[in-house]
């Protein structure tokens, strides 16, 4: 029985006492409304008090610093409840951190989101403030167009670090000279009236900057080092009182800031990025860790299942009308008999047809099967725009229901790839996006219902129709980044060439180096590109070049069901 049912049980018990009673009728009748009354009044009294006791012991819970609940993530912390609450007294040595945007950064990169992790994390100030000039212009993505679809870290900054606020300085010319950033300092020095620190967006602060604001060093001095950083724990600070702090080396490679042997920050370089952490003993991969991961221990690999977890199967797509050619029926030769692959689904809107088509029907059977598959139109209510993005959403969303491998029709499997049935999920790098952090979904394994995929598909509610690349290559590798142990990366998954150099790497040259890579993949192959190649292919003479792809042919035919054909 809950609060209410008692309440109401306890008042039909009141009146069921008071209509036994032998008084006149006339006296009983007051009576009877009196007591009610008066019954109704004790019960909601009892009630109130009740509930304002509940809410009284909750507002003592949370009013307690000790019966706070345990903090995790940095990036969300309740500066706002730190404020409000007079019996907090864990206040920052810091109120605000200042952050000065060196305009010789290109772009905002992953180390300046460390940096503003470093100072939410090891500072805790009530406010953080990122400085720009307005003639130099504000943080901003790159503009090439794969390291802008990559570099979204002022947007992850934004959206994580809740504390932090922008300050467009008219009146600076720009910050590119150590004179400008310490001007800069002493601007921002003249304007404070809290305990600050001022510092490059270059610097990545280190734990032990938190031990060093709560020290008497700290209280009793300024601490600077020209152009890279200015701690100021009482104000006013008319005057550097101390200098004490001296540059060594980390790991050997990384600039470090040091008080009396204290390391207070780093300076992390434009290479930094997550992936490259997530194993590496180096101290200053162990704070990407803490900041990122929120975890300084190496994380481990994605785990290898004893039994394989993804079915043996290969998905191809294709919307509008195929007619297989050449090219694409050693593809499905490839993985069937060098793959090792069990089936083939081909998944679109229309079967294809030709000749090669039938050849792999007739030789294949039950192996090969079409599933009629519409196009998708929308991706969490936005239209897509091109057929290349419609297909990378349609291999993500039936690779995740379904499970299994899925290849580009113009990818060549060269080896057997059952090893990698035993893991939740695997994918490829891209060797020619420009930078190492890009992924490739052209051949990509996954269980069903995988986490990888599954993240994946939730980004897409940020589709940019206008980056080709975005939806294949960079948001794969961001989600890799959010979720390293769902899915493993394997650098000779598959070897890259564009089409418009396809004759010269494949048809007139000769090399080995395809023979280390589990696939070989001719991306966006143009229709004239398959003209120009189509008489070769026709009369199956490729299968006779001493070149690249000659080799190639003869490695799938020769043990496959249509070696007959060499």
């Amino acid at each position: 029985m809950n609060k209410q049912e008692s309440v109401q049980a306890a008042t039909n018990l009141v009146v069921i006492h008071s209509e036994m009673s032998l008084l006149p009728c006339s006296q009983l009748s007051v009576l009877r409304t009196s007591w009610k009354r008066a019954i109704s009044g004790v019960v909601l009294l009892l009630v109130a008090l009740t509930l304002m006791s509940g809410v009284l012991h909750s507002h003592l819970q949370y009013s307690n610093t000790s019966a706070l609940p345990a903090h995790r993530d940095s990036r969300r912390l309740d500066h706002d409840l730190r404020a409000n609450a007079p019996l907090i007294r864990d206040e920052p040595s810091v109120s605000h951190v200042h952050v000065i945007w060196n305009n010789n950064d290109q772009w905002f990169q992953f180390r300046h989101l460390l940096s503003l992790l470093s100072i939410a994390k090891y500072v805790s100030p009530f406010r953080l403030f990122i400085h720009y000039s307005k003639s130099a212009g504000a943080p901003a993505s790159a503009t090439d167009d794969y390291q802008a679809t990559y570099h979204t870290w002022l947007n992850e900054a934004i959206s994580t670090i809740h504390i932090l606020n922008h300050v467009v300085e008219d009146h600076w010319d720009g910050i590119y000279t150590t004179e400008q950033m310490a001007a800069a300092a002493v601007d921002i020095m003249n304007r404070e009236k809290s305990p600050f620190m001022v510092i490059t967006s270059s610097l990545v602060l280190h734990p032990g900057v938190s031990r060093f604001l709560r020290s008497n060093e700290a209280v009793r001095s300024c601490v600077h080092v020209p152009g890279r950083f200015l701690i100021a724990s009482h104000v006013p600070c008319q005057k550097v009182v101390n200098e004490n702090a001296t540059v060594t080396l980390l790991d050997n490679s990384t600039l470090a800031y040091s008080i009396d042997d204290l390391i207070i920050a780093t300076e992390m370089s434009s290479w930094t990025s997550p992936r490259a952490s997530l194993q590496s003993p180096l101290e200053h991969a162990k704070i990407v860790r803490d900041l990122y991961y929120d975890s300084r221990e190496a994380i481990p690999p994605p785990e290898r299942h004893a039994e394989t977890v993804i079915p043996a199967i290969a998905h191809y797509i294709w919307f509008g009308q195929l007619n297989v050619t050449f090219f694409g029926m050693l593809s499905v030769v490839s993985v069937l008999d060098i793959g090792g692959m069990d089936a083939v689904v081909v998944h679109g809107d229309n079967e294809p047809v030709g000749k090669y088509w039938e050849m792999l029907q007739k030789t294949y059977g039950a192996r090969l099967s079409f599933h009629r598959y519409v196009a998708p139109d929308s991706v969490w209510s936005k239209t897509i725009g091109h057929v290349f993005h419609k297909s990378d959403i349609a291999r993500v969303e039936l690779l995740r229901r379904y499970g299994g491998f899925y290849l580009d029709w113009d990818v060549i499997v060269l080896k057997n790839v059952q090893e990698f049935l035993h893991y939740d999920a695997v994918i490829g790098v891209d060797m020619l996006a420009g930078i190492v952090e890009a992924l490739q979904t052209s051949v990509m394994f996954s269980k069903p219902e995988g986490t990888f995929l599954t993240e994946l598909i939730h980004t897409y509610r940020d589709y940019n129709g206008s980056r080709w690349n975005y939806l294949c290559c960079i948001l794969p590798a961001k989600v890799s980044e959010k979720h390293p142990r769902s899915i493993l990366i394997e650098p000779q998954l598959a070897y890259q060439v564009y089409a418009e150099s396809f004759g010269a790497e494949l048809l007139s040259s000769r090399a080995t180096h395809w023979q280390q890579y589990y696939s070989y993949h001719v991306i966006d192959p143009k229709p004239d590109t398959e003209a120009a190649y189509d008489g070769v292919f026709g009369d199956l003479s490729v299968t006779k070049l001493q070149t690249t792809f000659g080799d190639i042919v003869r490695h799938v035919l020769s043990t496959s069901a249509l070696r007959s054909l060499l």
